[in-house]
């Protein structure tokens, strides 16, 4: 299984921040959602064993949060 996650690591981050920032811009009708959809990106982080470089480790959180702030801030925007 951790070969299966290894190599879907990026699109379960990407995955992840999306629908965490869906969970946040609309919170009446997605609220829960904020909080399930950090699975995807903790069983990235699970997977590695402690085994990651800080380079790395930067560069997953950098996935996630532009796929986060890309929707998030497309909400701002049209607003």
């Amino acid at each position: 299984m951790q070969e299966y996650i290894k190599k879907l690591r990026y699109p379960l981050l990407i995955l992840s921040g999306v629908l965490t920032a869906i969970g946040v811009v609309y919170p009446g009708a997605f609220g829960l959602l904020a909080w399930i959809s950090m699975i995807p990106a903790a069983l990235v982080l699970l997977s590695l064993g402690g085994k990651a470089k800080g380079g790395s480790m930067y560069l997953y959180g950098f996935v996630f949060y532009y796929a986060y702030y890309v929707v998030s801030y497309h909400w701002f925007i049209s607003m």
